[in-house]
């Protein structure tokens, strides 16, 4: 048997493992020859599927066998400000784990560090400053998110000010 077969819609059985979660099956496919890279119909492989899917273990594993996510980039700047969106912090974990650029920009070069500070989340803007984003990566508009914040509400300036001390001295607040 083909291991590295699919079905009409090019999806694979290390893909419906890797959907599922199931670590131990996709080791088993892995040893018996099917490969991590490919792509399904709809852009998906293994990885893009375990970080869709929030399975965190299986993420790792793929990440050490050398997985790379095959999702155009600009997809992935997409998803993952959609988890900022639904403030989705299991998902932007994965994410996380995934090795997704978390300063990647949009269409209009903002970024997931933009939206939850447009969104006034402070714990998403902490979470996000945990993975890496920094907030002094500018839009395509010039205003950098700190700045941004400070022109929502002016009364939300000691988080611009609790964003500014971690992120130069890195200080937790």
């Amino acid at each position: 048997m083909d291991l590295n077969s699919g079905t009409y819609d090019d999806i694979k059985v290390i893909h419906r493992a890797s959907e599922l979660g199931n670590i131990e099956m996709v080791k088993y496919l892995m040893k018996k020859g099917a490969s991590l890279q490919p792509v399904n119909r709809f852009g998906e492989n293994t990885l893009s599927l375990a970080i869709k899917n929030r399975h965190y273990g299986l993420i790792k594993f793929l990440i050490l066998k050398k997985a790379v996510l095959k999702i155009p980039p600009l997809t992935a700047v997409m998803r993952l400000q959609q988890a900022v969106a639904n403030r989705d912090s299991s998902l932007l974990h994965a994410w996380f784990l995934g090795g997704i650029d978390m300063d990647g920009k949009d269409y209009n070069g903002r970024t997931a560090m933009h939206l939850a500070v447009r969104m006034r989340d402070r714990q998403l803007v902490k979470l996000l400053l945990g993975y890496g984003a920094t907030p002094l990566v500018s839009s395509d508009y010039h205003l950098l998110s700190i700045i941004t914040l400070m022109r929502v509400n002016i009364s939300l300036m000691f988080v611009c000010i609790d964003i500014l001390v971690f992120f130069i001295f890195k200080v937790r607040f």
